[in-house]
């Protein structure tokens, strides 16, 4: 388990702070995605629940998703990024971004509350509640300064998006720590 929160953590934190060197980007948001990926992978092989094989597969959509996104907006050199396509694909990316960590914390949730970590499970459901309402306000504000074109608001979007990653980085650091303690290291 731990590994996989561990993967899930710096995947995390790939996707949110990716390291740009001119217009080339050396981590770009697609690979952190692909790291989210994989933990989930891992967490589905150690506990065999749908769930955390449903967030596996949103996880793999959100990297293709980010992935085309990225190559696209590498080639047309950010001029469409003010374009209605552009504008209602990083609405579905995010609505899925929303699926993705839904379905990690709701995974993770029913594995607490099956493992005899009821308190934890119970704790992770308000934070999830909390995530998920942020999450949808967000995609809202985006939709609404997407349509009439509201810089500004974009900027406190961004910012949001940016918090509502580090709560779910922070979220992810709990789970992974949590299991550290159970888990015999290997070193």
């Amino acid at each position: 388990m731990y590994e996989g929160y561990n993967k899930i953590f710096w995947g995390i934190f790939i996707a949110t702070f990716n390291i740009k060197l001119g217009t080339i980007k050396i981590l770009p948001a697609f690979v952190g995605l692909l790291v989210i990926s994989r933990g989930l992978g891992i967490l589905y092989e150690e506990t065999k629940l749908k769930l955390f094989h449903k967030a596996h597969n949103m996880g793999i959509l959100a990297t293709s998703i980010s992935f085309i996104g990225g190559v696209v907006d590498y080639f047309s050199n950010g001029s469409l990024n003010s374009s209605i396509a552009m504008s209602i694909w990083a609405i579905m990316y995010n609505v899925i971004e929303l699926i993705l960590f839904f379905k990690t914390l709701e995974s993770s949730v029913e594995y607490l509350d099956t493992d005899d970590y009821s308190e934890v499970a119970n704790e992770n459901i308000g934070k999830l509640r909390i995530y998920t309402i942020c999450s949808i306000i967000n995609i809202s504000l985006m939709s609404f300064a997407l349509l009439f074109n509201f810089r500004v608001l974009m900027y406190v979007v961004a910012f949001i998006g940016i918090i509502l990653r580090i709560f779910m980085m922070v979220l992810t650091g709990r789970l992974k720590k949590l299991f550290v303690e159970v888990e015999p290291s290997d070193e």
